[in-house]
C-alpha cells in the first residue's frame, strides 16, 4: 500500500512541473525570443537601427561569455569581455533603477510627513 501512495507522489510530483515548463515556455520565453527578434535596418530611424544592432551584438557577446566549452582567449577571448561589459552595464542599470525607486518612495514620505502631517513645510 505505501508503494502505491509513493508511486501517487512521484506523479503528481513529475507531471506538475511538466505543466509549469511548458506555461513557462509559452508565456515567458515566447516573449523573450519576441522581443530579440528585430529587424536590424530601420529605414529613417537611425536611433532604433543603433539599439538594434546594440542589442544584437551584446545578445551574442553575452552568450559567447556563457559558452564555457572553449578557452576565452583571442577573439572569442574579447568578445566573452565584451559581454562581460554588457552584463556590467545592465546589472548596474538595474540596480540604479531600483535605487532611484526607493529614493522615490523616501521622498514621498518625507513630504508626507514633513507637510501633511506635521505641517513644517508650507509651499
Amino acid at each position: 500500500m505505501a508503494y502505491v501512495w509513493v508511486f501517487i507522489h512521484a506523479l503528481i510530483l513529475g507531471v506538475y512541473p511538466a505543466l509549469r515548463i511548458t506555461g513557462f515556455g509559452q508565456g515567458d520565453f515566447v516573449e523573450q525570443l519576441h522581443g530579440t527578434i528585430l529587424p536590424l535596418w530601420v529605414r529613417g530611424d537611425l536611433g532604433t537601427t543603433v539599439g538594434n544592432w546594440i542589442l544584437v551584438v551584446g545578445l551574442i557577446s553575452t552568450l559567447i561569455f556563457f559558452f564555457f566549452s572553449k578557452e576565452h582567449k583571442g577573439a572569442i577571448g574579447g568578445t566573452a569581455k565584451l559581454g562581460v561589459y554588457f552584463l556590467m552595464v545592465s546589472f548596474g542599470a538595474s540596480y540604479g533603477y531600483t535605487v532611484m525607486a526607493r529614493i522615490s518612495l523616501l521622498i514621498g514620505r518625507v513630504m508626507f510627513l514633513l507637510h501633511d502631517w506635521l505641517g513644517i513645510l508650507r509651499f
